[in-house]
């Protein structure tokens, strides 16, 4: 057998790692509501099965279209390990990537501070490309 023909192990499918993120997040959000504004949880997929170069080159990451009051953002990884993040209008990171096994999905909440931001994804592997899906809940409500 060579080389090109060795699959993956078998993972959960895209659609299942994003519903489970979504499920979790939205429970997540209920015991953790508090005064403040309100969450509104509805869920939005971006840069879905993207096809990401690896951490260092150029296409390493995938950034949201959407400009908002995202309540989270999150990565769901295939074939490599992969990162969620979110960042302001001039491209400024707002914390730390958050990053996540192939394979898995994970999310990172984004604190209700009257910012916009746009959810972004990369790839974390230094070696290989890989496909991944990002996705945020949308949106607090002022």
């Amino acid at each position: 057998m060579s080389h090109s023909e060795v699959q993956e192990p078998a993972t959960l499918s895209r659609r299942v790692m994003l519903l489970l993120a979504a499920i979790a997040a939205t429970i997540g959000m209920v015991f953790a509501v508090a005064a403040g504004p309100v969450p509104s949880a509805q869920a939005n997929d971006y840069c879905t099965n993207v096809w990401l170069k690896p951490l260092g080159s150029a296409g390493n990451s995938c950034q949201s279209s959407f400009w908002g009051h995202i309540i989270l953002t999150g990565v769901a990884n295939h074939e490599r390990a992969g990162c969620a993040n979110y960042n302001g209008y001039y491209g400024e990171y707002y914390r730390s990537w958050a990053c996540y096994a192939a394979g898995v999905a994970g999310y990172i909440q984004v604190p209700p501070d009257g910012g916009s931001y746009h959810a972004i994804i990369r790839n974390n592997n230094g070696t290989y490309a890989a496909h991944f899906d990002g996705f945020y809940n949308c949106c607090y409500q002022y």
